[in-house]
């Protein structure tokens, strides 16, 4: 008997673990519970050094523009639309290797962040990102699409 009890109490446990803390997306579809800004409002220039990768390819993705205190890249495989490489960590990111993206490493303001995008130790082909810029807590733009036209 003891031994159901103690079973049946793990499994509450649990349940209420996974309600009270659901589990992280690596898609950001809304941040704070309010909807993105529209598109052709952002502030903002991304720019990119290049799509084309082979082992060994650094890529330099930038944001400058406006005052932001936030991003979320992810870099993705043109032909697969897998995820794809690793970013460099540096002072202005952090690399979630989960997500195969990089976000901001802390909560201050910024102008301008340079990150670097390391292509996969093999295979070669196209990359494009796709990134949300927040310039506070309930402003933000999602579903940016860099990619080669």
């Amino acid at each position: 008997m003891f031994k159901l009890l103690l079973i049946l109490g793990l499994c509450f446990v649990q349940i209420f673990a996974e309600a009270s803390h659901p589990r992280f997306s690596c898609d950001f579809d809304s941040v704070h519970g309010v909807p993105s800004q529209p598109a052709d409002t952002l502030p903002y220039n991304l720019q990119v050094s290049g799509y084309d990768y082979n082992p060994g390819t650094t890529i330099t993705v930038t944001i400058d523009g406006d005052t932001f205190r936030g991003f979320y890249i992810r870099a993705f495989d043109e032909a697969s639309r897998e995820p794809s490489g690793t970013w460099k960590e540096s002072t202005s990111l952090h690399a979630m290797d989960r997500c195969n993206a990089a976000i901001q490493a802390d909560r201050e303001d910024k102008e301008s962040v340079e990150l670097k995008w390391n292509s996969p130790p093999e295979g070669s082909g196209k990359v494009y990102f796709k990134a949300l810029v927040m310039k506070d807590y309930s402003t933000y733009w999602s579903d940016l699409i860099l990619k080669e036209n």
